[in-house]
């Protein structure tokens, strides 16, 4: 059988600070379509790292705009679905000002965990989902090239992977943030997200080259398609 069909690791088990942020019962109201490409992203992402109980996957655009932090959360929830497995969802994207998470206190965050005000376990968050938790990005007076280092990612990340079997992180913008450098090494992998009839072929080949040069591994793009546009709102609904 497909690794995804195998049982899942066993892994240590974590609470959360309690669940601030509720899921619609119903799900996403997410097109149909646009699920089965996540759904295939998930079957390629399984082929491509084979016997990694722990998979931690960077998701970003070429450039600002993409859609890239909507689609790195539909994919968490899509992941979630599966009651086996522990997902958390991290948002790395430091150089948003406009933070996705409206509902979480921003002195708890990824920021915090990388400047030292706070643990990584201090700053997850829980859902209504019991097997779903989320990083929200926080606030830092840094800037996110100082923050985002090898040394600053490498414990907090680690941490992660020993307590969930997912770890879907949504990165800056590829070609706008030098501190994918350093996040493109800490991860199995990048999922590039690319909006249709709007990113230019070759800004899209400038991010690919972007990846390699930095080491990184492109595992696969979704084509954020816009008739399928997914808004801003999911991420109240996490």
């Amino acid at each position: 059988p497909r690794a995804a069909d195998a049982s899942p690791a066993r892994l240590e088990p974590v609470k959360p600070r309690s669940a601030e942020i509720t899921l619609n019962p119903s799900g996403l109201d997410l097109p149909l379509e646009f699920v089965r490409e996540l759904g295939t992203l998930r079957g390629t992402i399984d082929q491509l790292l084979p016997g990694r109980a722990v998979r931690t996957i960077l998701f970003a655009g070429a450039i600002s705009g993409e859609g890239s932090s909507t689609v790195a959360a539909a994919f968490a929830r899509l992941l979630a679905e599966d009651e086996r497995l522990q997902v958390v969802l991290v948002d790395a994207d430091l150089r948003s000002v406009e933070r996705r998470l409206p509902s979480v206190d921003d002195h708890y965050g990824f920021a915090g965990v990388l400047d030292g005000r706070q643990t990584i376990e201090q700053a997850l968050v829980g859902t209504s989902l019991p097997n779903l938790a989320i990083v929200p990005g926080g606030t830092t007076a840094d800037s996110p090239l100082r923050l985002c280092t090898t040394n600053n990612l490498h414990a907090p990340l680690d941490w992660l992977r020993h307590h969930y079997h997912y770890v879907v992180i949504d990165g800056p913008p590829v070609l706008d943030s030098p501190e994918m450098v350093s996040l493109a090494t800490q991860v199995d992998g990048i999922v590039l997200v690319v909006r249709a009839a709007r990113t230019k072929r070759e800004i899209v080949q400038r991010a690919i080259e972007a990846i390699d040069k930095f080491q990184g591994r492109v595992l696969g793009a979704i084509l954020n398609r816009q008739q399928y546009v997914i808004p801003d709102f999911i991420y109240r609904r996490l």
